[in-house]
């Protein structure tokens, strides 16, 4: 399965679009239990990124190995794409 993000290509590039949620395979048919699986889910992938499993290699690639210039164009990205928040 692969979720979409509207304007957030960090996620793919982390593994966190497309990755083997097994959760998506069980009947969960209280609805509220299935929401909190799956951001339960996101976050662990936020949390431990499986660049192996990576949309964009090139991005996977520098995530293993320049961690620091990965940072660096994320944060770039984010400032530039993510949405203004209200002050």
């Amino acid at each position: 399965m692969t979720l979409s993000f509207f304007g957030i290509d960090l996620l793919a590039s982390l593994g966190g679009c497309e990755s083997s949620l097994e959760v998506m395979e069980n009947e969960h048919t209280d609805v509220l239990s299935f929401c909190y699986l799956i951001m339960m889910a996101l976050l662990a992938l936020i949390q431990e990124p499986e660049p192996d499993h990576a949309l964009r290699a090139d991005l996977a690639e520098e995530f293993n190995k320049d961690r620091k210039k990965f940072n660096k164009t994320a944060e770039e990205f984010t400032k530039k794409h993510a949405e203004k928040r209200p002050e």
